[in-house]
């Protein structure tokens, strides 16, 4: 069997605001791969403006800096250089979330927690009469080499009745996030019923993440807030329809995005 691992090149770019799959601590998520590979990101955290962004490679600014800054420390461990923003390999996969959810009338969804089981009311409204039904929303799952490697052993090792490989797309998983700065943790399950996704409600992968010119980055890194950033390229007319869908989408990843990246470079 092919590796599930091995990254594909995209070449379409059309853009829409995405909607990235949000992990909760110990809030089981059930949800099909529907990609056959994932897509691999170069990406940068920045700290002073809370945001990830798109690595310019040779051209990077961020990069430059770094070697700059190890440069100037000899002897020093590469994680202990004051101001280093190392580049981290993100990969991002299209998952269908098939998790069991109450939705309330103002549209907010409840998640069970680890025993299956719902809070009694969510924002003053009561959940004891709502069905639970699956979400069957398409989202992005965006981490890093631990959990995807994770997902390579599920790839190579899951098998159904009759004992034959089935392929990660074929089964759905249960991901548990511990929190803090651990990589979640992926589960095999027993559900292997076929599941249909029409390309289009899929997500153009390699159209992802926020890309800034060099200048921008310098900005970012100085503490120029992303929309300070969006609305000076307004100014000068060259802001495009899909950046201002970026800086629309930002807000609602903002949070998770911060969890995600936080100090820990291995991962999370």
């Amino acid at each position: 069997m092919e590796d599930f691992i091995t990254l594909k090149e995209e070449k379409e770019s059309q853009f829409e605001k995405p909607k990235y799959l949000k992990l909760l601590p110990y809030v089981p998520v059930r949800v099909r791969v529907l990609d056959k590979m994932p897509y691999m990101a170069y990406k940068h955290y920045i700290p002073s403006a809370s945001i990830s962004v798109l690595c310019l490679g040779e051209e990077c600014p961020i990069c430059q800096r770094n070697t700059e800054l190890i440069k100037n420390n000899p002897g020093v461990k590469y994680m202990n250089i004051k101001g280093l923003i190392p580049r981290q390999e993100r990969y991002l996969v299209n998952v269908l979330n098939r998790t069991p959810v109450k939705v309330t009338s103002a549209g907010s969804i409840v998640y069970p927690n680890l025993e299956g089981e719902f809070p009694t009311s969510a924002e003053s409204e009561s959940l004891v009469g709502i069905e639970a039904k699956p979400l069957n929303q398409v989202e992005v799952l965006e981490r890093g080499y631990e959990l995807f490697s994770n997902l390579q052993i599920l790839h190579k090792t899951t098998r159904n009745a009759a004992n034959e490989l089935v392929g990660l797309t074929n089964f759905d998983i249960v991901l548990i996030y511990p929190g803090g700065k651990k990589s979640p943790q992926a589960n095999a399950t027993a559900f292997m019923d076929e599941v249909n996704v029409p390309p289009e409600s899929m997500y153009t992968l390699s159209a992802m993440g926020i890309q800034l010119t060099s200048a921008e980055m310098l900005k970012a890194l100085s503490g120029v807030r992303l929309k300070d950033i969006f609305a000076a390229r307004r100014e000068s007319d060259t802001i495009s329809d899909a950046e201002k869908t970026l800086e629309d989408a930002s807000a609602d990843v903002k949070s998770s995005v911060a969890d995600i990246f936080a100090t820990s470079y291995d991962e999370e």
